[in-house]
């Protein structure tokens, strides 16, 4: 361990991926493709390469490979599948707490999910919203809320207080009282975690695309900004730039 891990454990993600991206290139070359990953978290996908009709007169699909022939490729691995992890191929999978509906093309945060990350935020505003919070709390739930973000794109304008906040730190250990612009923030993810049933659709973006936008600021006049060819500016109604 000291030999392989002198920093202690630091390096072990490092060490971890090495090996997950052996197993990973080498399904690759058994024709088993796509494999995203997320650190030890496999992910493979398939596509069919035939279909049939049933005589129901609905569709079935053949594939080239399932969960079994993927072990099988590297079994003389002996690579420890988790219980939870090595779930048969569906067409709307859980991946990173996520629903992914390839039918649909959604994805959505997925339920226990969901309600474990309403559970976390709500405990932090009971206990937190008068008295004082630790950095570590503050990172883990901006963390958390970042990773939600994927769901709720328009989540990521209510994450700018709690950064904010976290920048004002002075250490690790000397809590702070939260702003109110963090509660505020807060109060907005809860509603959108108690909602049930949202998802995200999934689109292909398409070439990027100049659209000539252009913004500037002012610290002592305002705001401009250029589309094409139209422009507007908007002047700062008081100071603003004091009081930290």
């Amino acid at each position: 361990m000291d030999h392989n891990f002198p920093f202690g454990a630091c390096s072990a993600h490092y060490c971890l991926g090495r090996v997950v991206d052996a197993i990973v290139d080498i399904l690759h070359a058994v024709k088993i493709s796509p494999v995203p990953k997320w650190g030890d978290d496999l992910f493979p996908i398939r596509f069919p390469v035939d279909s049939f009709i049933e005589p129901d007169r609905s569709t079935s699909y053949k594939y080239s490979y399932d969960l079994t022939s993927l072990k099988d490729s590297i079994a003389p691995l002996c690579v420890p599948w988790h219980v939870s992890k090595g779930k048969e191929f569906s067409s709307n999978p859980i991946y990173l707490g996520l629903v992914w509906d390839f039918v649909n093309r959604t994805v959505a945060l997925a339920k226990p999910k969901r309600e474990k990350y309403l559970f976390k935020l709500n405990n932090f505003l009971l206990l937190n919203s008068s008295s004082h919070i630790l950095k570590k709390d503050a990172l883990s739930l901006l963390g958390t809320l970042s990773h939600v973000t994927i769901v709720h794109q328009d989540g990521r304008s209510y994450l700018s207080a709690l950064s904010s906040f976290i920048s004002t730190f002075t250490n690790d250990h000397k809590p702070r009282y939260p702003r109110i612009s963090v509660i505020k923030d807060l109060n907005w993810w809860v509603s959108k975690l108690s909602c049930p049933g949202f998802s995200r659709p999934l689109s292909h973006q398409g070439a990027t695309q100049d659209l000539g936008i252009w913004a500037d600021a002012s610290e002592t006049w305002g705001i401009g900004i250029i589309i094409g060819d139209e422009w507007d500016a908007w002047e700062w109604c008081a100071p603003w730039h004091n009081n930290g």
